[in-house]
């Protein structure tokens, strides 16, 4: 999918065990669109694409 240069655009990986698993469109706003110290949703920026990660390769 292509995504307008203009925007930012918002990917993200989890790590576990030194392992990098790109995470889904919904997992990325998930862990944008929450307080995790609270709980409570807050404000996605505006403008902001939040898009699916792609594998990474490891050595």
């Amino acid at each position: 999918m292509k995504y307008p240069s203009w925007r930012p655009l918002v990917r993200g990986w989890s790590l576990h065990d030194g392992a990098l698993t790109p995470l889904t469109e919904e997992q990325v706003l998930s862990a944008y669109a929450v307080d995790h110290a609270t709980g409570e949703p807050t404000p996605l920026q505006p403008d902001t694409t939040y898009a699916r990660a792609f594998p990474l390769r490891t050595w």
